[in-house]
């Protein structure tokens, strides 16, 4: 025999069917406004990175125009793209041609920066020579394949997310501008890997400056002292 199910006081059969399709459309209303919630959270954290991406490149931009140094310039650029990309750790490094090496040129995060000034890589050799070799820009998730970045050292603290792209400088590589971020949240797309080209870009755009400003003054120095010379002779 079936179980008998007793009804509350006063609550008939047909309640107890009208009630269940009132369940249903309730549940699916609060499911509808969760993935509108989850949607416009969406749209909203895209919006806000869209306008840190835009406001670091206008940084970067100010900064080229207020400060000449290279040095100064770099630091800046590692800081704005921390700030931008609101991650933990950014590099630029810069190929030395004699040895083939790439040197640190700039850092923002890490613990020590004097220590990592001094760290060199071979191109070819890890994830920053990888890029600095086949002059291809790249995003990396947690999981990383030892074998396609041959000598790749392992971090201290686990990686979830990390551009890496080449500085190309009159079509000779210059170096590499790299970002990473140890939050489970961070994923890097490819908007954020366009915006960090344009970095790379602006980082060879101020070498270009300060070499030619370089030429400049030892220019104006050679043409100074020809002068000097000329009128010492003449005057004797």
């Amino acid at each position: 025999m079936g179980k008998l199910t007793l009804l509350p006081r006063g609550q008939n059969v047909t309640e107890v069917s009208l009630n269940l399709p009132l369940v249903l459309v309730l549940t699916n209303l609060l499911l509808i406004g969760y993935v509108a919630y989850r949607q416009t959270m969406v749209m909203r954290n895209r919006r806000a990175r869209q306008h840190r991406r835009l406001q670091g490149i206008l940084t970067v931009s100010r900064t080229i125009g207020a400060e000449n140094d290279p040095a100064q310039l770099f630091d800046a650029i590692t800081n704005i793209c921390r700030q931008t990309y609101d991650c933990d750790q950014v590099s630029l490094m810069k190929l030395d041609s004699q040895t083939g090496e790439l040197l640190v040129a700039a850092a923002s995060g890490h613990r020590n920066v004097e220590e990592v000034r001094t760290a060199r890589v071979k191109v070819g050799e890890g994830i920053s020579g990888w890029v600095a070799e086949h002059r291809e820009p790249i995003i990396l998730g947690p999981h990383l394949d030892p074998k396609r970045f041959p000598g790749l050292a392992v971090p201290k603290h686990r990686v979830f997310s990390a551009m890496v792209v080449p500085i190309i400088l009159r079509d000779e590589l210059f170096g590499v501008l790299s970002v990473s971020s140890r939050s489970r949240r961070m994923r890097f797309d490819h908007e954020d890997l366009e915006t960090l080209l344009v970095f790379a870009e602006t980082a060879g755009i101020v070498s270009r400056h300060a070499e030619q400003s370089m030429w400049m003054r030892a220019t104006i120095q050679r043409l100074d002292s020809a002068l000097q010379h000329e009128t010492v002779r003449r005057a004797a």
